[in-house]
C-alpha cells in the first residue's frame, strides 16, 4: 500500500475533524485581530475626547469618576467644586479659561450638563451652528447628538435612570 493512498483515505475519513479545526483556527485568529482593532479604536477615541481637557479639578474622591463624569458625561456621583476654587482658577494668569460641570439630571435619554459659556464655546473659540447661546435663566444649548431642536420646551428629570426620579416641572428649559 502506498503512503499517498493511506494519507488520502485518512483525510477522507477525518474531513469533518479537519474542517472543524480549520474553522476553530479561523475564529481564534479573527477574534485576536478584532480585539486588537477594538483596543486601538478605544484608545484613539478616548484620547480625542480627553484632548480638550488640559486639567480636571475636583473635590477629593475617585479620579476615575471625575474623568468619566466630566469628559464622558457618565452619571458619576461627583461633589461640586467650591465656588472659591473656581474664582481662584479664573484669576490665575496661567489658566486661559475654566468651566464647572454639574451632572445629575436628564431630558429623555440625554444628559443635562450644567456649565458656563466657557465650556460651551471652548473658551470663546466655538460658535453654535444654529440658534444662539443661552443668555437668560432657563435657556439651554442643545447638543448635536440629541433629538432636540432650537426652541423646544424641555422638562428635566432628576437622576439619570429613565423612569426613576422626579420631573422638575417648575423648571422648563428652552
Amino acid at each position: 500500500m502506498s503512503v499517498a493512498l493511506i494519507v488520502k483515505n485518512e483525510i477522507r475519513r477525518s474531513a469533518k475533524i479537519l474542517l472543524g479545526m480549520a474553522l476553530l483556527l479561523a475564529l481564534s485568529l479573527s477574534l485576536t485581530v478584532t480585539t486588537g482593532i477594538t483596543e486601538r479604536m478605544l484608545k484613539d477615541s478616548t484620547a480625542v475626547a480627553a484632548d480638550r481637557f488640559d486639567l480636571l479639578a475636583g473635590v477629593k474622591g475617585s479620579q476615575v469618576s471625575l474623568l468619566l463624569g466630566t469628559v464622558f458625561l457618565k452619571d458619576e456621583p461627583l461633589s461640586l467644586v467650591p465656588t472659591a476654587l473656581l474664582t481662584t482658577l479664573d484669576k490665575d494668569p496661567g489658566i486661559s479659561w475654566a468651566a464647572p460641570i454639574a451632572l445629575g439630571d436628564h431630558i429623555g435619554d440625554s444628559v443635562l450638563v450644567g456649565t458656563t459659556l466657557d465650556l460651551v464655546t471652548y473658551g470663546g473659540t466655538l460658535e453654535p451652528q444654529t440658534g444662539r447661546l443661552f443668555e437668560e435663566s432657563f435657556e439651554a444649548v442643545v447638543g448635536s447628538g440629541t433629538p432636540f431642536l432650537v426652541g423646544d420646551k424641555l422638562t428635566p428629570s432628576h437622576g439619570c435612570v429613565k423612569g426613576m426620579g422626579h420631573q422638575h416641572s417648575h423648571a422648563k428649559l428652552t
